[in-house]
């Protein structure tokens, strides 16, 4: 396996405007360390995931399903190399419920589970990772918190509300320390036990004799500030005293000296002012030293070197935003030592925020057509529809947000489509307030100057067949192992050791798929003989522990907000059957009737019969399926007292093992016949005779249906999900917790514009439309629509 590196050049500017008459410096060898040490540390591809799910809450009888995109964070774009995403499914005690080992094609991946008795009522931790994230400290994984209800017990409809008796305060001080003397900015989070933001009013900073020196509030996601001048001989307290919620919190102590980092993120013709700040108690111990100012982002940064030799306890510097990346930003203060003194983070919005403007007709009294019209084009989107009313969406998270902001993050935000919400009007304040919140970035300097990534994780790309070969070789002999698939066509060759075992790697091997082993010598001649194979490389690891995005707080059930779901005495059971077409044509010439009895029917098959052979014999009064106890494959009669196998031929070829059946298609078949009066089998004892005759092209030389080993593949890739919506048992309960609409897979061209229909169950007023993906520039779309549905 290949192992892709792009080098990302430092791009250090080594100069900013000084708004002091202080002279500029010219770099020194220090300010070149710091670049390479960025360039050592960044120099590897890494990979970002986002994955969209149709929703977070589900009744135990539905189907989970997903989008995810891999972004490389090197390139700003799409990961064009990842093939395996490791999925695994924790419960709420990070027990390990299920895994799928999912394909990657171009960057995106779509899959889902079907709910069956391993998911309890609770909440689940997706966790989806690559096994080249295992090359970094940081852990880039994404994790997807869901919930399962079970529809026989009532559900709280406040589950989500806030639960005030737990509710704590974190202060978070510029650059994490209040400095005496320093007129200080601090950020104040107030959430509960399931980190859910509290918004309060009213919130009052006291000196020791009670005199308010500052006041604020928090918005919806918990998040405040407040400015004020620290005196080191005060103690100062938080008062909360509101209806909910009456607390006092002490400040964390005001130290003696330091240096602090404020930055004005808001000045016109798209500049930053940043100021470096201390007292005279600093300026004592800081004079004649000198410090590097370093605005990174990734292997991309701007630096200079400043000092307080002037005497002033502050000096400031405005540069440009063009030389900031989209996203994160850490603005970093290092000494002469290179040891990180105080670090605070930017960010800086992409220019523009792509958009759809939709509207809604129905076409027919019960179905909806959906016009959108949008900026962004040549892209590949997932999108959602839920009814007005649904519980099923307890956070938002934004792929702009997976990308420009939790990439960057030491502890992810999880609810944070507001900061990138194009209608939010305040989302730069609530920007830098959240800012503020976070103590410093993923990535720790240390880290950086001294443990740079080693690339020992490859890339994988699908998985691993062993095999030994049960026949003595002489050294030397030239014999090889083939491998076929019936399903995908796959055809590969691989040599064979001195221990008689051979090795077929990078095999795209989806779950319960049949293959074929053949030994063949140098003259291409098939060697009949036992061949036994295991795969490997299917399951990933990641070398993080998880770490859970939610807290559970202890549900405070009421009766009156409590939803019940209605019972029935007999529940529908549907079974959703593939359909079956059978062209039987009087003047269609059968080649092969002859060698049948008069009482066998006799089916011509076309080419546009996609449904396999097993499903059909099933329409045919056959029970067939996978054997769990071995894996096998299975083909019996319904008939009473015809439990002996059917005599099965392929091109005359007596079948003795059912299991290279598994992926015969019917489009393959050109001719079959089933006799199940016994009559036209006369070399066995079996009752029933079924005979398929391939067609021309799909025949298969040298008697491979004879001369092989077969190979049923468990636990590989993960299948083609299928999603189904299930029938709700009445309306309240399909507004609450339905879906109306998924689709993984909607692409754009140059036109912008797209189209979809789905049926609309009952009188829905409004909708929410949830819409994300990435276009071939890698540039992000997400959106949250609330859509009026007109009456028809």
């Amino acid at each position: 396996m290949k192992i892709y590196i792009t080098i990302i050049a430092s791009f250090c500017v080594g100069f900013f405007q000084n708004l002091h008459a202080q002279s500029n410096s010219s770099l020194t060898s220090k300010n070149e360390i710091v670049g390479k040490y960025l360039q050592n540390y960044f120099y590897l591809d890494r990979q970002i995931i986002h994955v969209q799910f149709n929703k977070q809450l589900f009744i135990n009888n539905e189907d989970i399903t997903f989008k995810g995109y891999v972004f490389n964070k090197n390139k700003k774009a799409l990961e064009e190399n990842t093939f395996n995403v490791q999925l695994i499914i924790y419960d709420n005690q990070k027990q390990i419920i299920d895994k799928q080992l999912i394909l990657c094609k171009n960057g995106i991946f779509t899959g889902g589970i079907h709910l069956n008795d391993k998911f309890k009522s609770g909440k689940y931790n997706f966790q989806f990772f690559t096994n080249w994230m295992n090359n970094f400290i940081e852990n880039d994984s994404f994790v997807q918190t869901i919930e399962i209800i079970d529809r026989d017990k009532p559900f709280s409809l406040k589950s989500n509300e806030i639960n005030w008796k737990t509710a704590q305060v974190t202060f978070f001080p510029e650059c994490g320390k209040i400095i005496d003397n320093i007129f200080t900015t601090v950020a104040v989070k107030i959430e509960d036990c399931n980190k859910k933001g509290i918004e309060l009013n009213n919130i009052y900073l006291l000196d020791s004799k009670s005199n308010i020196v500052s006041s604020f509030s928090t918005n919806k996601m918990g998040n405040g500030l407040f400015y004020f001048l620290p005196n080191k001989n005060e103690k100062y307290t938080l008062k909360i005293d509101s209806k909910e919620l009456k607390l006092i919190e002490s400040l964390p102590q005001i130290q003696d000296s330091g240096i602090l980092i404020s930055y004005n993120n808001n000045l016109n013709n798209d500049r930053v002012a940043v100021a470096i700040k201390t007292n005279k108690k600093g300026l004592n111990i800081y004079q004649n030293k000198k410090f590097i100012l370093l605005v990174q982002q990734d292997g991309n940064c701007i630096q200079n070197e400043i000092n307080f030799n002037n005497h002033d306890t502050e000096t400031e510097f405005i540069f440009d935003k063009k030389y900031l990346s989209t996203g994160v930003n850490s603005i970093r203060l290092i000494d002469e030592n290179l040891n990180e003194i105080s670090e605070r983070l930017i960010f800086n919005y992409p220019k523009n925020f792509n958009t759809t403007n939709i509207n809604t007709k129905f076409i027919t009294k019960d179905t909806i057509k959906i016009k959108a019209e949008t900026n962004f084009n040549n892209a590949n989107l997932s999108i959602s529809i839920l009814p007005e009313k649904n519980q099923c969406i307890k956070n938002t998270n934004s792929i702009l947000g997976t990308f420009y902001l939790n990439a960057f993050l030491k502890n992810p935000v999880i609810d944070n489509y507001s900061y990138f919400d194009p209608n939010n009007s305040n989302r730069k304040r609530e920007m830098e307030m959240l800012m503020l919140s976070q103590s410093h970035s993923k990535y720790i300097w240390k880290n950086i100057i001294s443990n740079p990534p080693q690339p020992t994780h490859p890339l994988k790309k699908g998985i691993t067949f062993n095999g030994q070969i049960d026949k003595s070789i002489k050294p030397g002999s030239k014999y090889k192992i083939s491998l076929v698939s019936l399903k995908d066509n796959v055809l590969d060759e691989t040599g064979v050791d001195q221990n008689n075992e051979f090795k077929f790697e990078n095999i795209i091997a989806k779950d319960s798929t049949l293959y074929l082993f053949q030994l063949v010598d140098k003259k291409n001649s098939i060697i009949p003989t036992k061949i036994q194979g295991q795969i490997s490389d299917n399951e990933m690891v990641l070398n993080y522990p998880l770490q859970s995005i939610h807290n559970d707080c202890p549900i405070e059930k009421s009766e009156t907000n409590s939803f019940y779901f209605s019972k029935t005495n007999n529940e529908e059971s549907i079974v959703n059957l593939n359909e079956v077409i059978i062209k039987k044509n009087k003047k269609e010439i059968f080649k092969h009737s002859r060698e049948m009895s008069l009482m066998a029917t006799a089916y011509k098959i076309s080419d546009k019969q996609h449904n396999s052979f097993l499903d059909f014999l099933k329409t045919q009064g056959y029970r067939t399926g996978i054997n769990p106890r071995d894996n096998t494959v299975y083909i019996q009669s319904n008939r009473p007292g015809r439990n002996i196998n059917p005599s099965i031929y392929i091109d005359n070829y007596l079948i003795l093992d059912f299991n290279e059946l598994f992926n015969l298609n019917m489009q393959d078949i050109d001719e079959l016949y089933i006799d199940k009066t016994g009559l036209s089998e006369k070399s066995s004892e079996s009752y029933e005779t079924i005979k398929i005759f391939l067609k021309k092209e799909r025949t298969i030389k040298n008697g491979i249906y004879s001369k092989y080993s077969p190979f049923f593949v468990t636990n590989g890739l993960s299948n083609d999900f299928n999603f189904n919506n299930i029938k709700h048992r009445d309306q309240n309960e399909f507004n609450l917790f339905g879906c109306l609409f998924w689709e993984s897979n909607l692409n754009i061209r140059e036109e912008n514009k797209f189209e979809i229909q789905f049926p609309v169950v009952g009188n829905q007023k409004e909708i929410q439309a949830l819409i994300e993906g990435v276009n071939i520039d890698g540039q992000l779309i997400s959106e949250i629509k609330i859509i009026p549905v007109s009456n028809p």
